[in-house]
């Protein structure tokens, strides 16, 4: 601020900055009188900050130091904001020295009428300490500039001042985000006035695409459970959105060759590998190659490995390609011996939920259901690796009901893989590999979803938000899907106009209801304002289906479970367990029916256990209130589906069906994951082709999850890790494992207990394996 003396030699000026933090520093040398060489140095710290896309805060603090006789100190602080939307830009400014009571104000606006490639500005600035009787010339400084990319990787600009001075600024995009460049400013005679060089790093702007290097090749490595949301400190586990973000991105640069996968230890259900292979897909459709290590798989990984054009298999691996099993444990026989009495309230053909408790082996309707669900599957699976691999069906029928298990030479010989070795191997030798000659059925589009690759990074403004909840685990209010909480957050969406779309993920089996219409009704308001997308996960059955009906779109993968349009009741009393355990359980009541639910609780456990059977009059009742559930439910189904409740009716019973079946059916609108939801949730909303989005995922698990032992101490719960679906691959309960019960039916088996007899929206506990997972 202070004009330097005539005598002026040079200068030199050095910015670094990471994140929201930068330093910078600058020097002026000068001639002193007595020939000596005089320096005036000053140093700036700056913090800055952009809480929303489009909006952008800054301070920071200024301090000088210089030789005696050349200029006094300075100390200033300066302050400012920017607001952009996609079209304008308009920032503020202002600083104070708070050393010689100097300020200044400065506004700036920019305009981009094409879009990034051309931005028109001006900018203002008005110094306090100059004198009035100059106002319009120089104690408001104003300037005016054009900056313009006519090609990618090129950008060049002007800015002219009312002072006389001129500058010109070019900037060239090297390889991978590196742009160098230079200005040249002109003072009011015409002259060179300064010249400033520098190097940017990580920019959003396009390179030339002139630098050819070697194709990249990234590594995922797979191994452990895929969750959908992580908890913000101490949780590492990789999530299902982050890595088809991943995915997608590789497909986006121009430098990927493709992607190296490490399945060793992976840990994701039928519907995450089948999402995550219609993505590799997608990156192989835009010309990269997939490389893809194995050690041990069953039949779902195998089928998910076969979309690479490279499969390494562990010299020492195995794959368990033996088939798909659906099963259920039955416990009558059990309750039978602890002196537990079992009523199944069964009033709808398929709806067999409750007869793990009430029967010792499968129903004719269940048997009928599970075999079709394994059938569509099996089906599904076999042609991915047949059309992948280049093999026929019957040669894959053989090896899977003559070998079974293949060793890597086997598997080799096969055809199953293409060579034996580490996953270091395969590493190196991606940029060999050949690629699969043959396409696949079917891709998620990418590229495409996040707008241009090329100049949307350079966009101003916020981005329209597509909001993506979950609705996960058992629909209950404070657990799994929690549904008050959920709802408050689709209605949110709802009403939050910077949310141009909802996408619902629904992987939940049912349970309650009430939380279960919680959400119902949410995303049938919502509805009414934006699109709202439902994808269906692992399961989306019964509650897990009452919550996805209003969505515009239901998108289910092939081996989804769907439907369950049905309600289950059912009662577990105490015949003989009391007298055995050497627990008697008394009380006094007022209301004819108030002692239905009540009796001992176990101790240590718990639980507690209902001391008699109903009467024939409670009996039917608990009927009649089924049977309205039921036919809510189906009125439901019929308006958010637009059919007819004998429709429904004829495709519900509490009948299951595959992701395949229920478009078939009417019950899913199409075949896809969350991507595809994205996709369809961002045409549905209009955002313009070439347009960027942003994704907010919700709600939140928290910071951290600190999980304490369960300990019940009659009837006392000390410590509660219950789950919420978060995983495919949870951990059962210490309970669970010591009846050997499956997480899936230990759950279902709590459900039953705590609901005593009132209807419930869930499905029946089964699950389908193979060697390698459970689907």
């Amino acid at each position: 601020r202070s004009p330097p003396p005539p005598a002026f030699t040079g200068s030199w000026l050095g910015v670094a900055s990471v994140g929201g933090l930068a330093f910078g520093a600058r020097s002026f040398l000068h001639d002193g009188p007595d020939g000596e060489v005089l320096a005036w140095d000053e140093y700036t710290i700056g913090l800055g900050g952009s809480p929303r896309p489009g909006y952008g805060w800054g301070v920071s603090y200024s301090w000088s130091r210089a030789d005696e006789g050349l200029a006094s100190r300075h100390e200033r602080l300066a302050m400012g904001s920017i607001r952009r939307s996609r079209l304008f830009s308009l920032g503020i400014a202002w600083l104070k020295d708070t050393r010689v009571g100097e300020s200044m104000a400065q506004a700036d606006l920019g305009i981009r009428p094409f879009g990034p490639r051309l931005t028109l500005f001006a900018d203002a600035t008005f110094d306090r300490d100059l004198r009035w009787d100059h106002l319009g010339t120089r104690a408001w400084r104003t300037g005016y500039g054009i900056e313009a990319h006519p090609i990618r990787g090129l950008a060049v600009g002007a800015k002219a001042l009312n002072t006389g001075e001129v500058g010109v600024r070019l900037s060239l995009g090297a390889a991978r985000g590196s742009h160098p460049g230079a200005a040249v400013n002109l003072d009011r005679g015409g002259g060179h006035g300064a010249t400033t060089y520098w190097l940017e790093t990580g920019s959003p702007e396009p390179d030339l695409g002139l630098v050819k290097s070697p194709p990249r090749y990234k590594e995922i490595d797979l191994r452990g459970p895929i969750a959908y949301r992580r908890y913000r400190l101490f949780d590492s586990r990789r999530t299902l959105l982050g890595t088809l973000r991943e995915i997608d991105a590789l497909a986006a640069d121009p430098g990927a060759g493709g992607v190296v996968l490490n399945l060793s230890g992976l840990a994701a259900d039928g519907a995450m590998l089948w999402e995550l292979r219609e993505q590799l897909a997608g990156l192989r459709a835009s010309g990269k190659k997939v490389i893809v290590y194995l050690d041990r798989a069953g039949m779902g990984q195998y089928a998910f490995a076969s979309v690479a054009d490279q499969i390494w298999m562990d010299p020492v691996g195995e794959l368990d390609l033996r088939g798909l099993v659906f099963g259920r444990t039955y416990l009558r026989g059990a309750l039978d011996k602890l002196g537990l009495g079992v009523d199944e309230w069964r009033f709808f053909t398929y709806k067999s939920a409750f007869e793990s408790l009430s029967r010792e082996s499968m129903s004719a309707a269940d048997r009928e259901q599970g075999g079709a669900l394994i059938d569509d599957i099996y089906e599904h699976l076999a042609g991915s690796v047949c059309a992948a691999r280049g093999i026929s069906r019957e040669a894959w029928d053989r090896l899977v009901n003559e070998q079974g298990v293949l060793l890597p030479r086997e598997a080799l010989e096969a055809g199953l893989v293409d060579s034996l070795g580490t996953f270091e191997q395969a590493r190196k030798a991606a940029r060999r590999a050949a690629p699969r000659a043959t396409a696949d059925a079917s891709s998620a589009p990418l590229a495409t979803l996040f707008g241009d690759p090329v100049w949307e990074p350079m966009a101003w403004g916020d981005r329209p938000q597509i909001a993506v909840l979950y609705a996960l685990g058992v629909c209950e209010m404070e657990e799994g899907i929690k549904g008050r909480s959920l709802a408050k957050k689709i209605r949110a969406a709802g009403r939050d106009r910077s949310v141009k779309a909802i996408v619902l993920r629904a992987d939940s089996p049912g349970g309650d209801p009430l939380p279960s219409d919680l959400v119902a009704r949410e995303m049938k308001e919502a509805a009414k304002r934006k699109p709202v997308i439902v994808s269906q996960g692992r399961v989306a059955g019964s509650g897990g289906y009452w919550i996805s009906m209003y969505g515009d779109s239901i998108v289910a993968s092939p081996v989804t479970v769907t439907g369950s349009i049905g309600v289950i009741g059912g009662w577990i009393w105490n015949q003989g367990l009391g007298e055995k355990l050497g627990i008697a359980y008394d009380h006094v009541q007022r209301g004819d029916h108030a002692d239905v639910g009540s009796g001992m609780v176990l101790p240590l456990l718990g639980a507690q256990i209902p001391e008699r059977a109903l009467t024939p009059r409670e009996r039917e009742r608990m009927e009649e209130l089924i049977r309205a559930l039921y036919a809510d439910f189906v009125d439901k189904v019929a308006e958010g589906r637009g059919l007819t409740a004998e429709q429904v009716d004829g495709i519900g019973q509490g009948r299951i069906w595959s992701g395949l079946r229920g478009r078939e059916i009417g019950l899913v609108d199409e075949i896809g994951g969350l991507w595809h939801s994205l996709a369809i949730a961002r045409d549905a909303a209009g955002i313009p082709a070439g347009r960027g989005i942003a994704l907010t995922e919700g709600p939140s698990l928290g910071l951290f999850h600190f999980p304490l032992p369960e300990l019940k101490l009659f009837g006392v719960r000390l410590g509660a890790p219950r789950g919420g679906g978060e995983t495919a691959a949870a951990t059962p309960p210490a309970a669970a494992a010591a009846l050997e019960l499956s997480p899936a039916e230990f759950e279902h088996l709590r459900r039953i207990a705590l609901a005593r007899g009132l209807p419930l929206l869930l499905m029946e506990p089964f699950e389908i394996r193979d060697a390698g997972q459970r689907w």
